[in-house]
C-alpha cells in the first residue's frame, strides 16, 4: 500500500535513479531525479533552480533504481539534473 505522506504516486510505476546534491550558496541538501546519465558520488550536475538559473552541485549520495511509488521526498518537489560535467 502507498501511504500518501510518502509522495509516491500510484500511476508512477517506473524507477529512478535519485541523487542528493550540496549546494555551493545553501546548507540544506537538495533531492534531484537524474534518469538517463550515469552519476557517481562526487560527480558535478548541473540542474535548473527555481527561477530559472541554472546551477552545478555536488552529489553527496545515490539511490539507483528506486520505484516512483517510494521516492526519498515527493515527486512534485523533486528537480530533475540535466547533465552530467
Amino acid at each position: 500500500m502507498i501511504h500518501s505522506l510518502s509522495g509516491g504516486s500510484i500511476k508512477d510505476i517506473g524507477n529512478h535513479t535519485f541523487v542528493k546534491i550540496e549546494r555551493e550558496d545553501q546548507t540544506d541538501p537538495l533531492w534531484l531525479i537524474c534518469d538517463g546519465f550515469q552519476v557517481e558520488v562526487g560527480s558535478i550536475v548541473v540542474f535548473e533552480d527555481k527561477r530559472g538559473w541554472l546551477k552545478r552541485a555536488k552529489v553527496i549520495q545515490v539511490d539507483r533504481n528506486v520505484s516512483g511509488q517510494t521516492p526519498p521526498i515527493p515527486l512534485n518537489r523533486i528537480g530533475k539534473a540535466l547533465k552530467v560535467e
